[in-house]
């Protein structure tokens, strides 16, 4: 066991460093806006290209680490997000910083896809749930210190800084990993799905465009319409190659089990409902209550800094009380967040606002430890790689679509005039769309406490 804590602590380390790079990103979103004079949902593809890049790769990864070794690939993919890092502090405009982004997002999509396996391997499965708290409480940590850190760094340094202050700490990352993770050997590689993984690939990024773009070119244009019947037909042929090659990307068989529908479809809702409602949050405090970027960072910084908090507990109360429970109560937990901030207006109370964000994350850190260890537990043995790459790719992909939804309503005025009023009721239709969301998120962990839950512990 205690060989098992190394790589357990290399790994929270890295969740650390992508949590510190997003939630400082996110800061930084509306001054990315302004310099480049574009919208809300424009500014949001800087997040959201990172984010499809990692939720187009992790499941090709997944089934790729087995061959190439999971330790290098984690490795690799830090070097590469540095490299990305750099790039995204010298970009000369928006679409070379999305790019670079891009090219972060690569990275994160080769450590972030190992990263489960290689922490929880080590620990047998009824204390999975405390090896996960312990990597969740560290996408808190770094969440919650991000804003804090990204806010004071705009406010003396501009926009640009909060690519470069992450940098030595995913170097460190870097060499430690590459001095301390054992190296498996190489096995061969045979059977990899190529075409599998292309269609996936290019389904889930025409999906997103169309979403992305839907503000802009109107639901019932031509190019949206496209996009998405292209994005469906691609994803309806990536479930029927899956079906029938011999290495899938992705074993459909692991989805017979309703423990993992469940959980996954918990956690899509749950990522969602949050990124939705969070995500684009500093444009409401920036461009309506008029905060400077220093205490923006620092109440957006609320909600994950209690989701460490949560994750924390989270896996503590999993391994004790099981998993539905917890998801249960994590869950309700977020509706009551969201809720408040459905009444939020351009005369809010600061107070009012961290209340809810302080019940959102500590009930977000809570719902995906236990729902991330029951997704884990319930895939058979032998695949314990692609749950890894499962949980990162349902994370991705829920935040990536949620943080282009609530992007897409942080936009529906005219985005060379900033009026207060009109940011305040686009926050508005942002935190009813996150309701929405959560409610059927509640719905879902009620029926894994009562229906899934209980008939296993008879």
């Amino acid at each position: 066991m205690a060989t098992a804590w190394m790589p357990l602590a290399l790994t929270a380390l890295s969740a650390l460093v992508f949590t510190l790079d997003g939630s400082m990103n996110a800061i930084a979103l509306p001054f990315i806006a302004d310099e480049f004079d574009t919208s809300p949902a424009g500014a949001v593809w800087v997040t959201v290209g990172l984010q499809f890049m990692i939720l187009g790769l992790a499941l090709p990864i997944g089934s790729l680490a087995t061959s190439l070794g999971r330790r290098r690939l984690f490795t690799i993919g830090l070097g590469v997000f540095v490299v990305g890092l750099i790039g995204s502090y010298l970009s000369p405009n928006l679409p070379a910083l999305i790019g670079a982004r891009v090219v972060q997002g690569l990275g994160c999509a080769l450590f972030l896809s190992t990263r489960n396996a290689i922490g929880m391997e080590g620990f047998p499965p009824e204390r999975r749930g405390m090896a996960l708290g312990i990597i969740i409480a560290a996408v808190g940590l770094g969440a919650g210190s991000g804003p804090l850190i990204g806010g004071q760094l705009i406010d003396a340094f501009g926009w640009r800084s909060v690519y470069v202050a992450v940098a030595p700490l995913a170097l460190i990352t870097v060499m430690l990993s590459y001095f301390l993770l054992r190296r498996e050997e190489r096995q061969p590689l045979a059977n990899f799905d190529i075409m599998g993984s292309t269609l996936g690939f290019l389904g889930l990024g025409a999906l997103l465009v169309a979403l992305n773009r839907t503000s802009d070119w109107g639901a019932t244009s031509p190019g949206i319409i496209g996009l998405a019947t292209l994005g469906l037909v691609l994803m309806a042929a990536f479930v029927w190659r899956e079906g029938r090659v011999l290495k899938p990307v992705l074993d459909l068989a692991i989805f017979r089990s309703k423990a993992v529908v469940v959980s996954s479809m918990g956690l899509v809702l749950q990522v969602m409902g949050n990124s939705t409602t969070t995500l684009v949050l500093p444009f409401f405090l920036v461009r309506s209550l008029e905060l400077s970027s220093t205490a923006s960072g620092a109440l957006f910084a609320i909600a994950p800094g209690f989701m460490f908090a949560g994750g924390l507990v989270g896996g503590k109360l999993s391994a004790r009380l099981g998993v539905g429970p917890v998801m249960l109560a994590g869950m309700v937990a977020q509706v009551i967040g969201v809720g408040l901030l459905l009444f939020v207006d351009e005369d809010a109370s600061l107070v009012h606002i961290a209340l809810a964000l302080v019940v959102m994350g500590s009930g977000a850190g809570m719902y995906q430890t236990s729902a991330g260890s029951a997704q884990m537990n319930a895939i058979p043995p032998g695949h314990i790689g692609t749950a890894s790459a499962l949980f990162i790719a349902v994370i991705m992909m829920a935040g990536s679509t949620g943080a282009t939804l609530g992007g897409i309503l942080m936009s529906s005025g005219d985005s060379s005039v900033i009026r207060i009023s009109q940011v305040a009721n686009d926050y508005h239709n942002v935190a009813i769309a996150g309701t929405v969301l959560l409610v059927l998120g509640l719905m879902n962990a009620l029926y894994y406490q009562f229906r899934i839950a209980r008939a296993s512990s008879r």
